[in-house]
């Protein structure tokens, strides 16, 4: 597979922090879950316009509009030394879950949109509130999706619904 999954993404930025690259053998998962962030990233943009025309700002969405990848796959020695659990939908397939990593944590890129006078709370929630209406309409996997806001700032993404596993919302 190529590095360049989509537009916008390469497979390089789903790698995990230990440097250890997305499994070879789940690349279907990566691609699925690079075209899902990629649609977000797409319609976040066409939603920054609309807002922008709306509230009479010149700005250029689509500066505006980058969405930055904070960790996608992860081992589970690098899950281990986290507090978010074992079983992390960014991990490996393991005993306890058999599925492939299929999660990224990811979060609209605030250079440009800051300086119109909106908070990183307020932007992140209507990231976040975009990415739920993509998610219930089909225009993406359903999956997860969860809003963490404090010091991470960030929404988790998986497509936990593409391996037989509930939706969740949080």
């Amino acid at each position: 597979m190529t590095d360049q999954l989509t537009r916008d993404f390469w497979a390089s930025e789903f790698s995990c922090h230990d440097g250890t690259p997305w499994p070879a053998e789940e690349d279907d998962a990566l691609l699925a879950l690079a075209r899902d962030i990629q649609t977000i990233r797409d319609y976040w943009r066409i939603f920054l316009r609309t807002f922008y025309v709306h509230l009479g700002i010149d700005r250029d969405a689509d500066k505006d509009a980058a969405v930055g990848i904070i960790s996608a796959y992860r081992t589970l020695e690098y899950q281990e030394g986290l507090t978010s659990g074992p079983t992390s939908q960014h991990t490996d397939r393991n005993p306890e879950k058999d599925t492939p990593p299929c999660a990224a944590d990811i979060r609209p890129l605030l250079k440009g949109i800051q300086g119109v006078g909106i908070g990183r709370k307020t932007v992140l929630k209507m990231f976040y509130m975009l990415i739920l209406r993509l998610a219930d309409d089909g225009t993406i996997t359903p999956g997860g999706v969860g809003l963490y806001v404090g010091k991470d700032h960030m929404v988790h993404r998986d497509l936990r619904t593409l391996y037989g596993a509930p939706m969740a919302r949080w």
